[in-house]
């Protein structure tokens, strides 16, 4: 009776974990809570970086799973990342891809992220959807986007359910537009980079 009281209480603390990985997504609340980060590359990346800035697409569908793009700068230097993690694969190292980037394309890229002021995106909130439109819009089984700059002074860290399904179902959301108008530059600049490689 003691063994299974023991391994139930190893259960019950496995899936608590599991459960509050689950709610707290990549987690980038705080900047000076490296462990709200909790994917185990962006955090090292945070901590090892004065500047990290990128895209995350992250499902939970078939299991929890992300797909990281990022740039990140440190005494002038500029690198590029990308990677992708299963977080249901316990132990498992990601695949990180490295890659050398100019710093002028990178301070391009900061430029229009600040020209567009992705500080003032507010993201869905955890309300995706369109609910001002009278057209149906759903989908059940999407990925959250998440857009990120991480300094050590502040995190921004805007993210919507399926921004692009919504955009072209209820168009009109100027938070949601520029936020994809933000996560496609990172995007195309780093396949962009990956191309020439």
């Amino acid at each position: 009776m003691k063994n299974i009281i023991s391994v139930l209480s190893i259960i019950v603390f496995l899936l608590s974990c599991s459960n509050s990985r689950a709610i707290s997504s990549t987690g980038m609340e705080a900047p000076d809570n490296t462990t709200q980060i909790t994917d185990s590359v962006l955090r090292s990346l945070y901590k090892n970086n004065e500047l990290v800035i990128g895209v995350a697409f992250e499902n939970f569908a078939w299991g929890h799973n992300a797909t990281y793009r990022v740039f990140v700068m440190n005494n002038n230097e500029w690198m590029a990342y990308t990677w992708y993690t299963n977080y249901n694969a316990v132990g498992v190292v990601p695949n990180v891809n490295p890659s050398v980037v100019s710093a002028d394309t990178c301070k391009a890229v900061l430029d229009f992220l600040k020209d567009n002021h992705i500080e003032k995106i507010k993201g869905d909130e955890g309300q995706p959807g369109c609910s001002e439109s009278p057209q149906k819009c759903n989908i059940n089984d999407g990925a959250t986007w998440h857009l990120f700059l991480l300094t050590k002074e502040k995190i921004i860290a805007p993210s919507y359910y399926e921004p692009k399904y919504f955009d072209n179902c209820c168009p009109g959301n100027k938070d949601r537009k520029q936020f994809l108008d933000a996560v496609n530059k990172i995007v195309a600049v780093l396949d962009r980079n990956e191309r020439v490689r």
